[in-house]
């Protein structure tokens, strides 16, 4: 038995780095055949499950999950894939399930699951339900990249922490001190695309061609190529990057709501339900669908239009902190204030975290120090000393703007127009994007 362990550990290493190349169908037929065979290890199942997922095969992935606790009763990352495959089937009471299990499972033996895996998966699932944040980074995924400093998912999780928080900067520190120890991880390269490409495009591009070079099938980096094609208004583009998405997982909701988006933005009001109703086909109540298709809206100035979708991503779940962040930021930029600050208090309340919302508040801080210049049309905020000096000259450009232009494209302006002159570029940048 001993003798076989070696070529036993040899065996689960390909089957993961099949999954983490992109090979899905490869690593679930590897890991099918282990099983068949009973070889030990919940690594099999957590792979052959993630492999289902992967491809939209969230039946066989619950059914592999199920399977594995059989085996493995005391599996929380087992449980954890199992909730997520269950909410991409509808299957709203597993979520509840395989969480009370967990939480009994770590609280009853908590020194059962301090590998470097356990800790990065239980620091995951914490931070899903709303966890503080700083508190999760600390105690799991610090913990374990102490344990296991050669563990591809600590550094992973921790990068994509700050991502999800908006702190490029130290995503950008974390994923390429993690890509110093993994040079070739299609994921850490992809966690450098997304924090470099508002600071360094050029990095992000080469890091963006890295990805794809070691997964073509790299579902968040095909998805970004689309998101990117949209931005640029090349439809056709986005549409061909779409379709490989949909060649690896045609379930896949995030690329079914890019498709209703640009269908949105194209007038084709038909194909966009059809499309919306596909993204939420399995999973009925999937807040990121509808925040996905108004971010993309709001990326076109449609503010008004992306509102309304922030709005039915809250209806499905209030707590969904992307739509909440989104949302209060189309209600500032619509004029609509009260609702706006009031959302980006309430919003920070929950994660404080969050440097938008902490970026947005420190702005408002800001704006109650400045002078209020108003007339019937407009509504202009500057400093007090820039307002003395040039104040009534800023209005009378902006009326002679409004009669021009109103005219000149037959508008009819209900409301006032709210004008911000910020001395201070940082200030700018927040308001701006």
């Amino acid at each position: 038995m001993l003798a076989a362990c070696p070529a036993a550990a040899a065996d689960i290493d390909e089957c993961r780095k099949l999954f983490i190349s992109g090979e899905y169908q490869k690593c679930r037929r590897m890991a099918a055949e282990a099983i068949e065979n009973r070889t030990y290890g919940e690594s099999w199942r957590l792979l052959k499950a993630e492999a289902e997922f992967a491809n939209g095969l969230y039946s066989e992935s619950l059914a592999t999950v199920e399977n594995g606790l059989r085996r493995y009763a005391a599996s929380i990352r087992l449980r954890i894939i199992g909730r997520k495959a269950g909410l991409h089937l509808g299957r709203l009471e597993l979520e509840t399930r395989y969480l009370t299990e967990i939480d009994r499972l770590v609280t009853g033996a908590p020194w059962r699951y301090t590998s470097a895996a356990d800790l990065i998966a239980i620091g995951r699932m914490a931070l899903e339900v709303g966890a503080d944040a700083k508190a999760v980074l600390e105690n799991f995924f610090d913990r374990a990249k102490q344990a296991s400093p050669d563990h591809r998912d600590a550094w992973l999780a921790s990068g994509q922490l700050a991502l999800d928080k908006h702190d490029n900067e130290l995503a950008a520190e974390l994923f390429t001190e993690a890509l110093a120890r993994f040079p070739d991880d299609p994921d850490l390269n992809f966690g450098l695309v997304q924090a470099c490409q508002s600071s360094d495009p050029p990095r992000a591009l080469a890091a963006l061609a890295q990805t794809l070079k070691r997964n073509s099938n790299h579902i968040p980096a095909l998805l970004h190529q689309a998101d990117q094609a949209i931005i640029s208004e090349q439809y056709g583009k986005a549409e061909e990057w779409i379709s490989r998405v949909l060649e690896v997982n045609e379930r896949q909701p995030e690329a079914w709501s890019l498709r209703a988006a640009v269908s949105h933005l194209q007038g084709r009001g038909e194909q966009e339900k059809i499309f919306r109703r596909t993204a939420l086909a399995s999973w009925k109540q999937n807040p990121g669908v509808d925040y996905l298709i108004g971010r993309k809206l709001s990326e076109k100035y449609r503010f008004a239009e992306g509102a309304t979708y922030q709005r039915r991503a809250i209806e499905f779940d209030s707590d969904f902190l992307p739509a909440r962040v989104q949302l209060c930021q189309d209600l500032l930029r619509l004029g609509q204030e009260e609702e706006g600050w009031t959302l980006a208090e309430t919003t920070h309340a929950r994660d404080s975290y969050n440097t938008v919302t902490f970026n947005l508040l420190r702005l408002h801080d800001v704006l109650k120090q400045f002078t209020t210049l108003e007339n019937g049309h407009f509504v202009v905020r500057m400093e007090a000393r820039e307002a003395d000096i040039y104040g009534q000259r800023v209005l009378e450009l902006l009326e002679g703007a409004r009669t021009t232009l109103c005219r000149r494209y037959d508008l009819d302006l209900d409301d006032k127009v709210i004008v911000e002159i910020f001395s201070d570029q940082d200030d700018f940048a927040v308001r701006t994007f």
